[in-house]
């Protein structure tokens, strides 16, 4: 789970929102929720505040993964990398919780679609069995 800080490239708005990611060997999947701070024209041409998405890939486990968006917005395409950070940069902490690793994640994360761009950066809690 992730707190992300997003950027529309074209009206420089900022969002911010949690982000959920699980991925399993080459398949992944995200629940999102963003808050912009002021209303945006999404990639289906509607102008909003508060996105709720779902999202759809395929990856290398969680160091690139590329992925289908599908909200409230409309459809776009994300590339994003959950970087863990531990002493075994770039894979996961040894550290436990029960038969979990845990670390801390960065999540570098570029959306496109319908000559929008949208980027931005979460930082949030890895889990991993």
């Amino acid at each position: 789970m992730s707190l992300m800080e997003s950027r529309d490239k074209a009206s420089a708005v900022r969002g911010h929102g949690v982000d959920l990611n699980v991925a399993v060997a080459v398949f992944n999947t995200s629940l999102s929720f963003r808050h912009w701070e002021s209303d945006i024209t999404g990639w289906n041409g509607r102008r909003f505040n508060n996105e709720g998405s779902i999202y759809v890939g395929v990856g290398f486990g969680n160091l690139i993964q590329v992925q289908r968006g599908f909200s409230n917005a409309g459809t776009r395409s994300r590339i994003r990398s959950d970087i863990a950070l531990s002493e075994q940069f770039p894979f996961y902490s040894e550290e436990k919780w029960g038969r979990f690793r845990k670390g801390i994640v960065l999540t570098p994360f570029v959306e496109t679609g319908s000559g929008k761009k949208v980027y931005g950066l979460g930082i949030g809690l890895l889990v991993a069995h």
